[in-house]
């Protein structure tokens, strides 16, 4: 089954295979956003959860403050790393800090024929927000068209 839309928690019989779902996405060592809030969110929905890492923050509640961006050759690396032995079943990004590394993903994602990619807009500035998922949306389409479930920006009250 494929993964799309809103998804639902669900009890698994133990020979049941789960989901295999992979965030592409900085670390928030605060753990309330980034692969931490994604590993979290899979497992809640009874997925197995794998993580590409693409920055290291140092963050809390109150804010960021410093972003390492990952290179982008270890970025790819830990795709094909995860999707050569485990398979991907679907992919989420998140923080994605430079055009390179929207390049990379985009690119590998791609090579190892990924049919679902959640995009999601987060970028270090709201300024950046919006920028950065659609420069990732369009370079998927220059290497090869996939589903693509592009979720709202969250509203407030």
């Amino acid at each position: 089954s494929k993964i799309i839309g809103t998804m639902q928690a669900q009890s698994t019989p133990m020979n049941q295979r789960y989901e295999r779902v992979l965030t592409i996405a900085g670390s928030d060592s605060g753990g309330g956003a980034g692969i931490q809030a994604d590993l979290k969110t899979f497992a809640a929905l009874g997925c197995y959860g794998m993580a590409a890492l693409t920055a290291l923050t140092a963050q809390n509640t109150r804010g960021v403050d410093a972003v390492l961006a990952i290179p982008t050759d270890l970025v790819a690396a830990q795709i094909r790393a995860v999707a050569s032995d485990l398979g991907v079943h679907a992919a989420k990004t998140g923080m994605l800090p430079t055009a390179e590394i929207v390049a990379v993903v985009a690119a590998t994602t791609a090579e190892i024929g990924l049919q679902w990619l959640v995009v999601d807009h987060a970028a270090v500035d709201a300024q950046e927000t919006i920028g950065i998922g659609f420069r990732l949306r369009r370079q998927r389409r220059s290497h090869r068209p996939a589903e693509e479930v592009v979720p709202r920006p969250l509203q407030g009250p």
